[in-house]
């Protein structure tokens, strides 16, 4: 079972930083999943939320006016070279459509991932893209048949897209934790989908997932995904 580092090591670096990233491999995670924003010059900086912490919406502005505020937030291809430098890893991108926008955003990931990474790189082969939105998952899966496409829902999102997950040209489902029971472990099973939880937190849940076989955990505790907490 492999154990992600949601945003990294959120909970010891600010998340989504390369710092963040590089504690969650320090303590044997097997990588990270970590956001995508889209900028106005249309590049993907790392980043949760569609805002700045000042309130500017980031799809206001370019790169270099977000780093020259924020030197700490990295462009995916940044990510992605440093990730290239690494042992193998595995990622977990999640583009962010939280307002269905046709923007261009999906094509924008295909380009740059096929610039930056090599075909033949663990970094690609490792490579999951989630998204909540499905029409970015059916928009992506059109770009390429060869991407791990995982379907994120829970967390508040509308319950009436959970039903999509069955349907979806997807590698993975990615339910929040609580959504998760081994009745739709079978059903993915069947189905010859993979599971990935996200924000597992306590030891009793990772020791859980485990014995049910799942192929991987997302959470904000290193030390508790591996079992080294004190």
């Amino acid at each position: 079972m492999i154990r992600l580092g949601h945003r990294g090591s959120p909970r010891a670096f600010p998340e989504n930083t390369l710092a963040s990233f590089r504690d969650a491999l320090e303590r044997g995670l097997d990588g990270f999943e970590t956001d995508l924003q889209p900028t106005q010059d249309e590049r993907l900086v790392i980043h949760h939320d569609e805002h700045l912490p000042d309130g500017k919406r980031i799809s206001a502005l370019s790169l270099k006016e977000i780093q020259s505020q924020y030197p700490e937030l990295i462009s995916l291809e940044e990510l992605l070279e440093w990730a290239l430098s690494q042992r193998e890893i595995t990622i977990n991108l999640e583009l962010k459509n939280s307002h269905n926008a046709n923007d261009g955003r999906e094509k924008l990931l295909h380009t740059v991932l096929e610039r930056v990474l090599p075909e033949s790189h663990g970094v690609r082969q490792n490579l999951i893209i989630s998204c909540f939105n499905p029409l970015s998952i059916w928009r992506l899966s059109r770009l390429s048949s060869s991407y791990r496409l995982g379907f994120l829902y829970g967390g508040g999102g509308p319950t009436s897209l959970h039903a999509l997950a069955w349907m979806l040209p997807v590698y993975s489902l990615h339910p929040h934790y609580s959504l998760l029971s081994f009745d739709v472990i079978e059903r993915a099973r069947r189905k010859n989908l993979e599971v990935i939880p996200w924000t597992v937190n306590e030891r009793i849940l990772v020791e859980r997932y485990e014995r049910w076989g799942i192929y991987g955990v997302i959470g904000d505790l290193p030390d508790v995904l591996t079992g080294q907490e004190t």
